[in-house]
This record gives structure tokens, sequence and C-alpha cells, in this order.
């Protein structure tokens, strides 16, 4: 059974804004920062999907519709946690210039990879 979305917070209107980044750039800094690991030792990073790669919920359902070719329902918790945060992007700058790395997969090829690993790993004609 299909089940609906909801927005939770600010509103229910899904204006929050994320950064999204795909597992294969995350893996892809760890690796490199494990062959610097001499050279920059016990430093601290942010690592994410930078502005490049930031999003509102809502028009990230928009973009899941489009590429599943299914209409999420979409219903609103309008009330706010005191944990929620409107709107939260990593920056990224420090890491850049130390390693010279940048997240590589753009929204749209994240969004195309995961549905192609549920349709090979799940069972998902239950979701749309």
């Amino acid at each position: 059974m299909k089940k609906k979305l909801n927005y939770i917070g600010f509103g229910g209107h899904g204006h929050q804004v994320r950064d999204v980044i795909h597992i294969d750039d995350v893996c892809e800094i760890i690796l490199i920062q494990i062959q610097k690991i001499k050279k920059y030792h016990n430093l601290t990073f942010n690592v994410g999907g930078d502005s490049r790669n930031s999003i509102s919920l809502k028009s990230l359902t928009k973009k899941c519709e489009k590429i599943t070719q299914n209409k999420i329902r979409i219903g609103r918790k309008p009330k706010t946690s005191i944990y929620d945060i409107p709107y939260y992007v990593t920056d990224n700058k420090k890491i850049m210039k130390f390693y010279k790395w940048k997240p590589k997969k753009n929204i749209d090829q994240i969004l195309k990879d995961i549905l192609n690993w549920l349709y090979k790993y799940k069972n998902v004609r239950n979701f749309f």
C-alpha cells in the first residue's frame, strides 16, 4: 500500500533545504584521506553535497515523482521540532582546499543511482 509523505515543521510546506552527496563521492574522499593520513592527521573536515547539491524537500519530492513516474500524496505537519533547522548545507571549503576534492555526482545522478539500486536489490513494486 502506498503511503503519503509528510513535510514536518516550518508550516509543513517542504521548504527546508538540505544538501545531498553520493556514497561514491564519500568513499572517494575517505580513500584520499587514508592515502594522505600522515600529511593531514588530526584535522577535522566537513563533507557533504555543498551548495551545488542543495535542494528543498519539496523540489526533491518533485524530482522523485518525475524519475519514478509516481505521484506522491503529501501531508503537512506544521509544528517544528526544537531540533530542526530550515537550512543546512555543508561547507566543503576546507576539505576542497586541503585535498583538491569536491563531490562529482549531482542530485539527478544520485537519485538515478538510488532508484537503480532499489530495483536491483529491493522489491520496489510495492513502493510505486
